[in-house]
């Protein structure tokens, strides 16, 4: 039985096209990740510049929050992290820094991220810090939820 040799170059040709495809791609993600990554220092840092110009202490970084759930009635311990403890007329608030769509109070994930840090802070509002459009945004959450 005889391989009939362009069938061969064929196969090593898809493989090596395979090959580098897939390098390719693992090469694009690392760039989205290194620019996501730039994204959000640059925001941090413009955000710290706002939060600064528009009269607010910042108090601590990275302040964290330790939280449990029950699921199926074991419980389960986890930790948060929000980006800011500021102060402002003496008032304290937590202060989130996002950026691109995710700084968006309609962003679901964002939303549901607030209202954690919210619930874990015993806080109704939390600033919501823009670090791209340098905006700051208080979000309140109120007791009142419909069944």
């Amino acid at each position: 039985m005889q391989i009939d040799f362009e069938f061969l170059i064929a196969i090593i040709a898809v493989g090596i096209l395979l090959l580098l495809g897939w390098k390719a791609r693992k090469s694009w993600q690392g760039f989205k990740f290194w620019l996501s990554r730039r994204r959000g220092t640059k925001g941090e840092r413009n955000a710290v510049d706002l939060l600064l110009e528009n009269g607010y202490k910042i108090l601590s970084t990275q302040v964290r929050f330790d939280g449990a759930i029950n699921v199926d009635s074991q419980p389960l311990e986890f930790s948060t992290r929000v980006d800011y403890l500021v102060e402002k007329d003496g008032q304290r608030l937590l202060a989130e820094v996002k950026t691109g769509a995710s700084a968006s109070p309609s962003n679901r994930l964002t939303r549901r991220q607030l209202l954690e840090y919210a619930h874990l802070s015993h806080s109704k509002k939390i600033l919501l810090v823009d670090g791209t459009a340098r905006k700051i945004r208080e979000i309140e959450f109120s007791n009142t939820f419909a069944p």
